[in-house]
């Protein structure tokens, strides 16, 4: 048997809980329609620089420039090897 003031109570957290859940519903369709937003801006930024580079890139093909040449580098000096041979270990004697 139930009483009338606890069946008023789950009425009133079962109508709590689906306002709780539609709240949800439109921050997380918020939230989405934002990412989805600035998705787009980015996309949008991507294909931009995109188009810049292959301008860029087309304008270097029609007009080629001078080759660059590379720079002298000094050579390196051979390391010294040590003369002698092995090394003689300690505590033998000879």
């Amino acid at each position: 048997m139930t009483t009338s003031y606890r069946r008023a109570a789950v009425e009133e957290l079962r109508a709590q809980k689906k306002l709780d859940r539609e709240r949800e519903m439109a921050e997380r369709m918020k939230k989405n329609e934002e990412e989805a937003k600035a998705h787009d801006a980015n996309m949008l930024r991507i294909a931009e620089k995109e188009k810049r580079i292959l301008q860029q890139s087309s304008d270097d093909v029609a007009a080629p420039s001078a080759p660059v040449r590379k720079k002298a580098t000094a050579k390196k000096k051979a390391s010294k090897k040590r003369a002698g041979g092995k090394r003689k270990k300690a505590g033998r004697k000879a």
